[in-house]
């Protein structure tokens, strides 16, 4: 069994003394048998955060909630919320906004978009790694996104 949890957000990530992330709130999770690989159910989640694919189709798959830990990472590279209402419309969805600017011109066009603090710091090698697991995390189809060995191996 494996278990889905359709809402990974910055809220339900949560930092022990060790600073250890540890996941919160599987309310709204779901368990997948090993050998499904697409479970139709109703929508759950927070807006900003969910897998286009479910969106689309309502079908839960394994890699939704690496969509969603991609949103994490774009908050994390640029201090934003996933959902920004202050924003034109072109820009009110940063995990939108964050692929078209690196389809568009690479992750080096990034700079305008990340934290000043990151920028400030300067270590663009921890930077393009962060943003290429988002990148990747952040593919429109499921199955191009990375797994989870994979992205802690990143």
């Amino acid at each position: 069994m494996k278990i889905v949890h359709r809402d990974v957000k910055a809220t339900n990530i949560l930092l022990d003394e060790k600073l250890t992330a540890k996941l919160s709130d599987f309310g709204a999770s779901k368990l997948v048998l090993d050998d499904k690989t697409r479970l139709s159910t109703l929508m759950q989640g927070t807006m900003g955060y969910l897998d286009p694919e479910y969106l689309q189709s309502n079908t839960l798959t394994k890699k939704g909630d690496f969509y969603s830990f991609g949103v994490v990472l774009v908050e994390l590279l640029t201090s934003e919320n996933a959902i920004r209402f202050d924003k034109s419309k072109a820009e009110r969805n940063l995990a939108n906004l964050f692929v078209s600017t690196i389809e568009d011109k690479g992750l080096r066009a990034l700079g305008p978009i990340l934290d000043d603090e990151i920028v400030k710091d300067g270590n663009w090698e921890i930077i393009k790694k962060v943003g290429k697991l988002a990148e990747r995390c952040l593919s429109v189809k499921g199955y191009e996104r990375p797994t989870m060995e994979e992205v802690a191996r990143m």
